[in-house]
């Protein structure tokens, strides 16, 4: 121990030390709440602006899996090549087919036209 400082010298500075480390962690606290509350705000904001574009690829997905479940049925009831001889496809096929095509179509232009609007 030097010479010119007392015990009680000492212990006033490990006072003011214990309360300069005390406020620095309240500081620090606080800055990590304030962290954690901005990125929750900011993942909230992704999800909003993500919503309509998972719902479009949902949509897509669905008339996708119909399209296929449909062409799929159609092939199903019609005869074997081998068993008949070619014909002309159906009107009801080709109309199944215009449809889910345009329909697919719709969905994807709004798609596109969601993502551009966010950007």
């Amino acid at each position: 121990m030097e010479r010119g400082i007392s015990n009680s010298d000492i212990s006033i500075q490990i006072v003011d030390a214990s309360r300069d480390v005390q406020l620095r962690r309240e500081e620090l606290s606080e800055s990590l709440r304030s962290a954690g509350g901005t990125g929750l705000r900011i993942a909230s904001q992704i999800g909003q602006q993500a919503k309509p574009i998972v719902v479009s690829i949902a949509v897509i997905v669905c008339v996708s899996a119909v399209v296929c479940v449909a062409i799929v049925a159609l092939k199903s009831s019609r005869p074997s090549v081998a068993a008949a001889p070619l014909r002309q496809p159906s009107f009801g096929g080709d109309l199944a087919r215009a449809v889910a095509s345009s329909l697919l179509r719709a969905a994807v232009r709004r798609l596109v036209t969601q993502v551009v609007m966010r950007q």
